[in-house]
């Protein structure tokens, strides 16, 4: 649930919309629509659930504390990315909204850390540290800029 739900779903709002921004293709622009009014019920429904387990279950905290670190850096191996594709994307491609990598990883670091931060504030989590903690062991300085503030 916390994958996928909570980070998965909330992650998916912005990198939806912006994809949105860069496509030129007017069918894959109504299925972009579609999934930016879809996504935040799910992202909304894996947030709900986790306060229920925050209720419900005294260790829920503690759990989500210790699973956090790891939750992130599973979404950043997707999204925070230095490399290029290779071969680079072809134009139709970019015309369905598809992105550099390194556009994926601004979005990530710049919109979407700051979400999980909103989010989980409330779990005594201080997902700036985590993110902080996870650029310097996995040396992913190199991308200019990116380092979340």
């Amino acid at each position: 649930m916390l994958d996928f739900y909570c980070l998965g779903e909330t992650a998916a709002v912005p990198l939806f919309v912006a994809m949105r921004r860069h496509a030129d293709q007017a069918q894959v622009i109504k299925v972009y629509d579609r999934i930016i009014q879809d996504e935040p019920r799910h992202s909304s429904f894996g947030w709900l659930a986790l306060a229920w387990m925050d209720d419900a279950w005294p260790e829920a905290r503690g759990w989500l504390q210790a699973q956090f670190p790891s939750a992130l850096a599973r979404m950043a191996q997707q999204y925070y990315c230095d490399r290029e594709y290779q071969p680079a994307l072809a134009s139709n491609e970019l015309g369905w909204g598809m992105m550099s990598r390194l556009e994926y990883a601004h979005i990530f670091a710049d919109s979407i850390i700051p979400l999980y931060a909103r989010y989980l504030r409330h779990y005594d989590i201080d997902v700036h540290a985590v993110w902080d903690d996870y650029v310097q062991q996995h040396d992913r300085t190199a991308i200019s800029g990116l380092q979340s503030e």
